[in-house]
């Protein structure tokens, strides 16, 4: 009986780990807080391809002192809180943020290490990573990309952002990974039978 849960362990182990995609870096892309453009990957993005992408660090995003953003955040007092008003203006949502392929993304809950990490699909072309001044789609008149990139002057640092390819096929075969816990539901009863059985006699 020890032998047959030690199975059923170690089968449940490897049947849970092998549902887990494999990741591993492809590239790590350095986006500057002043390039209006961003930056594109070296690799060309497989079309319908699986990946990570982390984004890593902070930048300075005027020249206010204690001001300082993330990938997602702004702070003005050296994060000790998150705020989005400078200088009696209300900084619209988006502002300051590390857009994807010319996008504005949710990178999630703010965190201390200013680390964080979105699945992205591959669209058979690199991908642009650029960190943001004045959001693209607000229609405001000071839209850095488009009308007057030279406000970005202020900004200083980059962000890095890391690009896994995660590999569904190194796991193992889906009959490998549906049986393992079939297999473990029929034995599991008989095996308890038995022992039963042995405890009686």
């Amino acid at each position: 009986m020890k032998k047959f849960l030690a199975l059923t362990v170690f089968l449940f182990l490897i049947s849970t780990a092998s549902a887990q995609a494999q990741c591993t870096l492809l590239e790590t892309v350095n986006v500057g807080a002043q390039d209006s453009d961003g930056a594109d990957s070296v690799n060309t993005l497989t079309n319908g391809g699986q990946y990570l992408l982390t984004a890593r660090g902070t930048f300075v995003p005027t020249s206010l002192t204690g001001a300082y953003a993330d990938a997602e955040y702004l702070t003005l007092n050296n994060w000790a809180t998150l705020d989005r008003v400078a200088g009696g203006f209300d900084v619209p949502e988006g502002v300051h943020d590390l857009l994807v392929d010319n996008t504005q993304v949710n990178w999630g809950v703010y965190v201390n290490s200013h680390t964080y990490t979105i699945p992205y699909t591959g669209a058979g072309a690199k991908v642009n990573l650029q960190i943001d001044d004045w959001y693209i789609d607000t229609g405001d008149p000071w839209d850095c990309h488009d009308n007057y990139p030279q406000c970005m002057n202020d900004n200083s640092g980059s962000l890095d952002v890391d690009i896994y390819t995660c590999n569904p096929e190194h796991n193992l075969p889906e009959f490998v990974t549906m049986g393992i816990p079939l297999l473990i539901l029929i034995l599991a009863p008989g095996m308890a039978y038995v022992l039963v059985r042995k405890r009686r006699s």
